[in-house]
């Protein structure tokens, strides 16, 4: 009758039973196992050969074909789900093998849940819901109680809106949340791996008489198919915003701690979350600099989705140089700042030097109102010889700021301390006359600022003279 079965679609294309050749891994693994049903007649070899060659084939992963239609229907899924209002929508990354629907019934000695018409991985929405309902009975208190593990019958108050289960009354509630099924997220076209388990007495799992796990047995390696560490899953509930938000809560913790699927009790299908490219530029904004240095270590550098979250850390972190390459990339004119001071250079070979580490980055639009780049100029420019001061096309000169630059953005009271303690050859302290007009001030400031410039003038004129 299976036989039957097997021959009558070998008709599909691509069904080539022989070698175990299919697009659809799906109906590969379930169907076309020609070699299983001819067992009496062609002996354990071939039914061996034949499972060696579907773990081969799950293990290759889908087709162009397959894989491409899978990512088409994947992202219309995801689309329709993220633009409905009463659905949440998050990632779970593995962190462990997962198998799931190794219990069921199955021609081969392993089963593994895959989805039609792909052959792509799957957690069922029932599984899921599953799940996480013993998570809460196990881990909660008796508002979270199964009705089919309660004494009395009676899921808790929680688990009934949740969940669904029976009252006090004996009515069956079919709970408030739909878990969906929760799908692959398609990056690769292998997302399967080959795994063994060994078994070590046969004879007494086969329940033959006499027989004791007594550990004389040669083992036996036993193969099957999970779902590889790094890959994805898009999970999404629906329902009552609040409880859909917990039940995602929950979920997350459930991955973290416990996992789905079988060997959970080893350790496998255990996932973490996987944040949006929001909530990780959210996060990035708020670390601080111990914390920054962590994720970028965890990260193995920097995400290309977070340029503007680094951006703007770059620019309100102080220089350190274990963040150099946050700068670098970011913020290079307070890189080349920091590394100046780091150094505390003392030649304009040593300016030199750092400068050429850092052109590339530093060929970008110059800001001379940049308080970062008035505080390279005034460290650099001193250290300038003759010739470098005479070249007015080389790269000192692009930071050199003018009076007014010094003055924007500052308040009276500053601009006023400021003009008394400039001590810079250039700009000349002169030209913070005019600099000081064109800012259109209120007459009662412009005058107090033109005051203090005389001072400083006075203090200057006084220093020449002495010299």
């Amino acid at each position: 009758m299976i036989s039957s079965v097997r021959k009558a679609v070998q008709c599909f294309p691509g069904a080539n039973t022989s070698s175990q050749s299919t697009e659809n891994l799906s109906l590969l693994f379930n169907k076309l196992c020609f070699g299983i049903d001819e067992r009496r007649e062609t002996g354990e070899k071939r039914e061996t050969a034949c499972k060696e060659a579907v773990l081969t084939s799950l293990e290759k992963g889908l087709s162009k074909n397959t894989f491409s239609l899978y990512k088409h229907s994947f992202a219309l899924r995801r689309k329709e789900l993220e633009d409905n209002p009463a659905v949440v929508c998050f990632e779970l990354r593995l962190t462990s093998p997962l198998v799931v629907g190794m219990g069921d019934q199955n021609i081969h000695e392993f089963g593994i849940t895959l989805q039609y018409p792909w052959g792509t991985p799957l957690i069922p929405g029932s599984a899921v819901k599953g799940a996480l309902s013993s998570f809460a009975h196990r881990n909660g208190d008796t508002d979270w109680q199964k009705s089919a593990l309660a004494a009395d019958g009676v899921a808790g108050k929680n688990s009934r809106v949740m969940f669904g289960g029976g009252d006090e009354e004996g009515r069956a509630n079919g709970g408030f949340l739909d878990f969906l099924d929760a799908w692959w997220v398609p990056k690769t076209t292998s997302p399967f791996k080959r795994d063994i388990i060994t078994v070590h007495n046969g004879p007494y799992y086969r329940g033959e008489d006499g027989a004791w796990p007594d550990g004389i047995e040669s083992p036996i390696p036993n193969g099957f198919i999970v779902v590889a560490p790094e890959e994805c899953f898009f999970f999404s509930i629906r329902g009552e915003k609040g409880w859909r938000e917990l039940a995602k809560k929950m979920l997350v913790k459930l991955g973290a701690e416990c996992g789905f699927g079988a060997k959970t009790r080893v350790g496998y299908g255990r996932f973490k979350y996987k944040y949006t490219s929001h909530e990780v530029a959210v996060r990035i904004k708020a670390m601080k600099a111990d914390e920054l240095k962590a994720f970028l270590e965890e990260k193995n550098g920097f995400p290309s989705d977070q340029q503007d979250a680094f951006t703007e850390k770059a620019q309100e972190l102080p220089y350190e140089k274990r963040l150099d390459e946050l700068f670098h990339r970011y913020c290079p004119v307070k890189a080349f700042l920091g590394r100046l001071e780091e150094a505390s250079v003392s030649s304009w070979q040593d300016v030199s030097t750092i400068y050429k580490q850092l052109k590339k980055r530093l060929r970008t639009e110059v800001d001379t109102r940049d308080p970062l780049v008035q505080q390279i100029f005034a460290l650099c420019e001193p250290l300038a010889g003759e010739q470098q001061r005479k070249d007015r096309e080389m790269w000192l000169w692009k930071y050199a700021p003018a009076a007014v630059d010094y003055l924007t953005g500052r308040s009276t009271d500053e601009i006023c301390n400021f003009l008394l303690e400039y001590n810079q050859a250039y700009p000349p302290l002169a030209d913070f006359a005019e600099a000081i007009k064109s800012l259109e001030a209120d007459g009662k400031s412009e005058k107090e600022m033109l005051e203090y410039w005389e001072m400083g003038m006075d203090e200057l004129n006084l220093e020449v003279n002495k010299k």
